[in-house]
């Protein structure tokens, strides 16, 4: 029994509150996924589950590579009878790389979806808004490979527009040292989606933060010894300590005979705190 519930009646109304806090602020929920059909059809849900269970404050995005194609400059780096066998890699945020199948020919059709779990929160907004997500076209070579071209895709429009999508074609750079003067090599197609709306997710995050900014103190010692106290006027002198002591009280009764009293009180921006049992 977690502290704090130990003292409360199983079905009483405060109980049943700061469960309901503690789902908010750690719990999960599960989002159904739907269909969301487009008029070019290049979207699809094939790849995905019918459902996903995701924390709040989390998101899930979604980056999925068609299929590539390559120019005259690039077929001629392969060899004009040459059907190469290249995949992608996929490097995003602080995940692991992912890589699609290895496919042969000279249009190959990789059709290969990234999901990644995120928090919602700055470090993902400034890499959204600021950074770019990599990705590297290899060619195999006997077994192993060579990377031959690559690409950079920017998801700033995710949180700005397009209502969590985004669906284009990026250009491929050579970037081998053998085929760095062709410039540009081809082109991957893709389309990177977040399952839950940005605005949702904000939410969200928020409903957490501020449920767990009421459970917080709940595991805190309800008083401080003056060291700590001094200790903590060195680091903030213009911090002050609020002390609430409850002394006694007069003419109260319990409700239920025979149970035990306690107070419960809160504090603006602050947790609930519960006193310790006194017997009637």
């Amino acid at each position: 029994m977690d502290p704090g519930l130990e003292i409360l009646e199983s079905n009483s109304p405060l109980f049943c509150l700061i469960r309901s806090l503690k789902d908010v602020a750690y719990g999960t929920r599960q989002y159904r996924v739907q269909e969301q059909p487009t008029a070019d059809g290049n979207l699809t849900n094939e790849l995905i589950e019918d459902a996903i269970e995701l924390e709040r404050g989390q998101n899930l995005i979604e980056i999925h590579i068609s299929r590539g194609s390559f120019n005259e400059r690039a077929l001629e780096y392969f060899g004009k009878s040459n059907e190469p066998s290249t995949f992608c890699s996929i490097e995003f945020f602080e995940h692991e790389l992912q890589m699609t199948p290895i496919i042969k020919g000279r249009t190959p059709e990789y059709n290969f979806t990234a999901q990644y779990i995120v928090n919602v929160d700055d470090f993902l907004l400034y890499y959204l808004q600021k950074e770019y997500t990599l990705i590297e076209l290899h060619q195999t070579v006997g077994q192993s490979f060579q990377t031959i071209a690559t690409c950079k895709l920017s998801l700033k429009q995710l949180i700005e527009g397009n209502q969590g999508r985004l669906h284009g074609t990026a250009r491929l750079i050579a970037s081998h040292q053998n085929n760095i003067d062709i410039g540009t090599f081809g082109a991957i197609e893709y389309w990177v989606r977040l399952r839950v709306p940005m605005e949702q997710a904000f939410r969200l995050l928020k409903e957490k933060m501020k449920a767990q900014g009421y459970l917080v103190t709940t595991s805190r010692p309800s008083t401080k010894t003056s060291d700590d106290i001094e200790q903590r006027h060195e680091l903030d002198p213009n911090m002050n300590e609020l002390t609430i002591a409850i002394l006694n009280c007069a003419n109260v009764k319990a409700a239920t005979p025979g149970k035990n009293l306690f107070f419960v009180f809160e504090k603006a921006k602050s947790s609930f705190f519960v006193s310790s049992r006194s017997s009637t």
